[in-house]
């Protein structure tokens, strides 16, 4: 089991430091300079190694913290009362959780990308390698539980031996739970498949309990005396540990895992070819078969032209959604303030202090993203094949006039918004300077100009999409998940609305002028179609 383990940690070690390489070398700057033997380089195979194990490191306590703090603890503040001892509630909330994560996520079968090359691919044995990884993650839990279970558990006044026994009583549910459905499948044929209306479904069976669980976790303490008493409750959990020893033999014994391994791998399969027809239909929908649309203009102008209108449904539609929420928003706002006079105060305050809340709702706002992906499967997918349309003049001429359009589609939610806070400010009290209504105005604006900005500037530069429509470049991935934590970093600042948005303007203007330069620069050797 420690030799399949070791393999297995090794084939993630390679699989990161692969994936780490590629994405140092899609950048333009570097790829010329760093070549294939990199792959070989011991550095970046320590550098991998010890990322993967800080990786591990954290997943293991962060998302148990999640859990014990925000499922089990958090919902003790409110459910007090004067029926209940918090260790009551703390073991009654925690005894339905564990089963229903031991029901629904038992994680026995973990198909994932190291699984497909090292069952799928490699041939390794099914049996150990789920074996030794299933021991891996019990053992990954019961440490990552441990030191939240004494916190949160002292801190609920939990026998310090009880707290102790906690999170061997989880993995015990998790393997009871797995070599239960392994027996089921066995004796009574129930699947995880649940189409085509089998009421055997172990999922349709699995979540209906799951749900009537999760109420029973937290709406039963509303209720005067229903929370479970405390020794049901520790008696139930201490039980789990004999009952996920008599599973384990189970486990280990059984000899069917290559089959459900290679059937979960085909499954995810077909799901992403599934999900490519969705997508592909959808994109179809959205674009207009009408042979009368047409376009007086030439050149690329003609292109676009044609590109808009024929694709209005798909580029307007969430668009003119956002922009009717919006409005109902303002005119709710207003209304309670008419009504609510006290409630001037704070939206004021909220206007003249929480602007960089705007950002974060601007970035769900922006159609950046949607409309490039529709540039390249709709267009540029088979434009890209002529060498004329990848010359840079003809590049920055089209980068242009496509900013041209995007900042259209997204700069109509912005002046609504910023119409609307102007005029919310000027109800709730106004402010003294008068240039803070125009900075109110005009910074919704200037940011959906960068989110315009910016998601086709990524586009030219690093062109994400390969010809099957997929999204392979770890660099793209990279800067669209920084540009959602810096906005949510931006969200938690509370700063002068005058000196927020003089600040916006300005940034939203240079990084404008520089992302032409580098367009113009760069695109003629990054705009492409990149190869499976």
């Amino acid at each position: 089991m420690l030799k399949t383990l070791k393999q297995t940690f090794m084939l993630r070690c390679t699989m990161h430091t692969n994936m780490l390489i590629h994405a140092v070398r899609s950048l333009p700057v570097l790829r010329k300079v760093l070549h294939n033997d990199l792959y070989a380089a011991d550095g970046f195979k320590t550098l991998a190694f010890i990322l993967v194990l800080i990786w591990e490191a954290f997943t293991t306590f962060s998302v148990r913290l999640i859990y014990m703090g925000g499922l089990v603890a958090l919902p003790l503040i409110p459910l007090q009362s004067d029926w209940y001892t918090n260790s009551q509630l703390f073991m009654h909330i925690l005894l339905l959780l564990t089963i229903v994560g031991g029901m629904t996520n038992s994680k026995l079968i973990n198909v994932n990308r190291t699984t497909e090359y090292a069952v799928g691919m490699l041939r390794m044995d099914a049996q150990r390698y789920t074996v030794a990884n299933y021991m891996y993650y019990l053992f990954r839990l019961v440490i990552g539980f441990l030191p939240f279970t004494l916190i949160f558990g002292l801190i609920a006044h939990v026998p310090l031996w009880l707290c102790l026994l906690l999170p061997f009583t989880t993995a015990g549910c998790k393997v009871f739970c797995a070599a239960l459905s392994l027996t089921c499948r066995e004796r009574f044929g129930m699947t995880d498949d649940n189409r085509k209306g089998n009421i055997l479904s172990k999922s349709v069976i699995v979540y209906v309990v799951a749900a009537i669980l999760l109420g029973a976790a937290y709406l039963l303490p509303l209720g005067e005396e229903y929370a479970l008493p405390m020794p049901v409750s520790a008696g139930i959990l201490l039980a789990m540990i004999p009952a996920g020893l008599l599973g384990w033999k189970k486990i280990v014994n059984y000899t069917g895992y290559k089959e459900l391994t290679l059937q979960k791998i085909r499954k995810n399969y077909d799901q992403l070819d599934r999900n490519k027809q969705v997508q592909k239909t959808v994109q179809r929908a959205g674009i207009s078969a009408d042979t009368a649309i047409t376009s007086r203009r030439r050149g690329f102008e003609y292109l676009n032209e044609l590109f808009i209108k024929r694709h209005r449904k798909t580029l307007w539609q969430m668009t003119e959604v956002i922009l009717i929420g919006a409005a109902c928003v303002i005119v709710l706002c207003i209304i309670l303030m008419l009504r609510i006079p006290k409630t001037r105060a704070p939206i004021n305050e909220w206007i003249m202090r929480g602007l960089p809340v705007l950002t974060f709702v601007m970035y769900f706002l922006n159609r950046g993203l949607s409309f490039t992906q529709a540039l390249f499967i709709n267009c540029d997918h088979a434009m890209l094949t002529y060498p004329f349309y990848k010359q840079p003049k003809a590049i920055l001429r089209l980068f242009r006039i496509r900013l041209r359009e995007i900042m259209k589609i997204n700069a109509a939610p912005g002046t609504l918004i910023g119409c609307g806070l102007a005029l919310l400010l000027a109800i709730s009290g106004g402010t003294d300077n008068p240039w803070n209504y125009a900075v109110v105005l005009v910074s919704p604006i200037a940011i959906s100009m960068f989110f315009s900005v910016h998601y086709l500037t990524i586009y030219y530069l690093l062109q994400p999409y390969t010809a099957g429509s997929e999204i392979k470049s770890p660099l793209y991935r990279f800067i669209t998940a920084a540009t959602y934590y810096c906005c949510y970093l931006l969200m938690q600042q509370k700063l002068p609305t005058f000196a927020f948005g003089l600040t916006c303007i300005a940034f939203c203007v240079i990084y404008c002028i520089v992302a032409c330069i580098l367009v113009y620069k760069f695109a003629a050797r990054t705009f492409r179609i990149h190869r499976e």
